[in-house]
């Protein structure tokens, strides 16, 4: 009982001073004043700005398609030769998996073997004669392959002995 008394006369002494003193209210929460929330609330909305002008800018418009590929190479020597690359670096070109590096390996060996002397790939084009690499895949390609003819090279058929 006499705790009761005791806290409740100190809640009035408390009460009383804070109406006769000019100090602003003091929130019983968090022991801020009004002027440190309003300031905190003012950052927090700044922030909350900022964020939604970052996310409109970074972001797809509504409604639109989002496709996720991979990044092109920046410079020439990312880009490989699919005359002498390797089933290593074949597997690593973005859609051509183990099956489809096979198949180039194959079709380069065979394209050697009927034409000595000539590259398998002069252009982009001629990867659509092996099965799997369709107009799509080729065009997806392009920007990771690289044609070389070297020089003094026969590029044209072989000539017929006599």
């Amino acid at each position: 009982m006499s705790d009761k008394l005791h806290l409740s006369s100190a809640c009035r002494r408390a009460k009383i001073s804070a109406e006769s003193s000019s100090v602003p209210p003091v929130s019983a929460y968090w022991g801020w004043t009004r002027a440190h929330q309003a300031g905190i609330a003012v950052l927090l909305l700044f922030c909350l700005i900022f964020l939604s002008v970052e996310l409109y800018h970074r972001s797809a418009p509504w409604g639109s398609d989002v496709r996720l590929t991979a990044s092109r190479p920046r410079l020439a020597e990312n880009s490989i030769d699919p005359n002498t690359a390797d089933w290593a670096s074949l597997v690593r070109l973005p859609g051509v998996g183990p099956a489809r590096a096979t198949k180039l390996l194959n079709f380069r060996v065979a394209a050697q073997k009927a034409h000595p002397g000539r590259k398998a790939f002069r252009s982009l084009n001629d990867l659509r004669a092996i099965p799997t690499f369709g107009p799509k895949t080729v065009r997806h390609l392009a920007p990771w392959l690289r044609f070389s003819i070297a020089r003094g090279a026969n590029t044209s058929a072989p000539a017929p002995k006599p």
